[in-house]
């Protein structure tokens, strides 16, 4: 018992002895796992905010009023023939978006294209949660710098570009914006085949009509912006997967009468002798079997590569829409120009410099007819496809802006933007304006004349030193002229012909 007993106390001692360093180490590792376990939870806290604000000016836009086609269905529609009536996916179409952080590469050679080092964190996107424009995504304001919107991320500018070139769009100044930023960057161009400067327009467009273009390779350009009738399959045969699609619209009303002055020629327009005559019973002139008829009606829808003569169908109307929205990055609206290059700068991550522009291919206003409110509604009637897809598209851009850049902002950059196109004008043009064609000194920068339009262009001033007068030279360049001058780079050894003129 006894020795039970001093076995027990001697125990206990021991205990004892152990307890209180025991308990100190105890009570610090608690006070460890307490620590750790609340900066978890604060880490956890922040990141979920930090995700919620940088994703949300990223969303894609969800039309309540449009529901999304499958990408299959689309490229299976090669030619976007609507005549059939398309079994619509409806199920929740789930996007991604790339949010772009710049690494320091450097470029051993100035003259070749820099490849850009991007970092990509992707954020997945439920359509049902968004309300945002593009396949992509549109990006925030971006300064010159890169900084967008005085937060913390960075984005790189987009090299690989696809711009749908409607006609009577105030489409050529875009054209030279892209080959300018492209021709500095020594970036490639998917350029009509045989030196035109129409990718074989009003055919379909297919990869064959670009010149060097092999079928059995892999051949990539970075930029395509040249007219054609727009195939998805095709472009995608010559684009990176990664390319940014664009285009531009403008009010059919104002878009036909430009249409009827440059197109003066075409069997629909030519035995009217005012776009009144024609109006009061277009299916008089109108053959739509004949391709140069297709200018005549509807010539935006045939553009995006759908039937400019189908009928005036909802259904079939809101499918285009989908394909279009689903399709194109971002669409821009020729009435709000200078606002569509401020969207288009913070989308592509460009700075104002390259955005900056001179009106290209714009006719005297001596050759502007007033359109009547009976002729304005005729014109509708008459063009409800386009007349469908500018009232949508408009609507969409608006939202575009307050979405991305805000107005605040907006009409901040468009000033910006404005009073440097004034400067480079007092810098660059003798004039400080354009000219009647009749007034150009250089003949190299004559725009062609075409149909009953007088299309106006620019004088360079004097005594400007090398560098300047470069790069005003090219702002001012023609379409035809800059094509050509695009062809002699990339193609140095190709047999000269004369200045395309269709």
């Amino acid at each position: 018992m006894k020795k039970n007993v001093h076995l027990w106390r001697s125990t206990q001692s021991v205990a004892m002895c152990l307890k209180t360093p025991l308990s100190r180490c105890l009570r610090r590792l608690w006070m460890i796992a307490i620590a750790v376990t609340v900066l978890w939870v604060a880490l956890q806290i922040v990141g979920i905010t930090q995700h919620r604000w940088v994703t949300k000016p990223f969303a894609t836009r969800k039309s309540a009023d449009y529901k999304k086609i499958s990408e299959k269905e689309n490229n299976e529609n090669v030619k976007h023939d609507f005549n059939q009536p398309l079994a619509g996916n409806q199920n929740v179409y789930k996007q991604k978006t790339f949010l772009f952080y710049p690494q320091q590469t450097s470029n051993p050679q100035n003259t070749e294209k820099s490849t850009n080092v991007l970092i990509k964190k992707t954020v997945s996107l439920s359509e049902e949660k968004n309300d945002f424009v593009g396949r992509n995504g549109i990006g925030q304001s971006h300064s010159a710098s890169g900084k967008t919107g005085g937060r913390d991320f960075y984005c790189l500018p987009k090299t690989h570009i696809v711009f749908l070139k409607t006609h009577k769009t105030a489409s050529s100044t875009i054209l030279n914006i892209l080959y300018r930023f492209g021709d500095t960057r020594n970036l490639t161009f998917a350029l009509p085949y045989g030196q035109y400067n129409q990718l074989a327009y009003p055919l379909y467009f297919t990869a064959s009509f670009v010149k060097g273009f092999i079928s059995n390779t892999t051949t990539k350009y970075d930029i395509i912006c040249n007219h054609m009738r727009f195939l998805l399959p095709e472009v995608k045969r010559i684009m990176p997967s990664d390319s940014f699609y664009f285009s531009i619209l403008r009010n059919p009303v104002t878009m036909m009468e430009s249409t009827f002055s440059y197109y003066k020629q075409i069997p629909a327009f030519d035995s009217t002798k005012t776009l009144d005559e024609f109006l009061q019973d277009p299916q008089k002139y109108y053959n739509e079997s004949l391709q140069e008829n297709s200018y005549a009606r509807n010539l935006m829808t045939f553009d995006f590569g759908f039937n400019n003569n189908d009928e005036d169908n909802e259904r079939r109307i809101n499918k285009t829409i989908a394909f279009i929205e689903r399709t194109f990055d971002l669409i821009l609206i020729s009435e709000y120009f200078d606002e569509s290059m401020i969207l288009l700068k913070n989308a592509l991550c460009w700075s104002l410099d390259d955005v900056v522009y001179f009106k290209l291919n714009s006719r005297n206003n001596k050759t502007k007819t007033k359109v009547s409110l009976q002729t304005e509604q005729k014109i509708k009637e008459w063009n409800f496809w386009d007349w469908k897809l500018y009232l949508y598209f408009n609507s969409t851009f608006w939202r575009t802006i307050d979405k991305t850049v805000g107005r605040k902002k907006m009409n901040k950059e468009v000033e910006e933007l404005r009073s440097k196109r004034n400067h480079l004008m007092n810098m660059c043009l003798k004039e400080r304006n354009s000219v009647d064609p009749s007034k150009i000194k250089d003949e190299s920068l004559k725009p062609l004349q075409y149909g009953n339009s007088v299309i106006e262009g620019y004088n360079l001033n004097l005594h400007l030193d090398n560098m300047t007068k470069l790069w005003c030279q090219k702002l001012i360049t023609p379409e035809l002229q800059y094509t050509k001058q695009l062809y002699d780079k990339l193609f140095p050894n190709l047999i000269k012909r004369p200045t395309p003129l269709n």
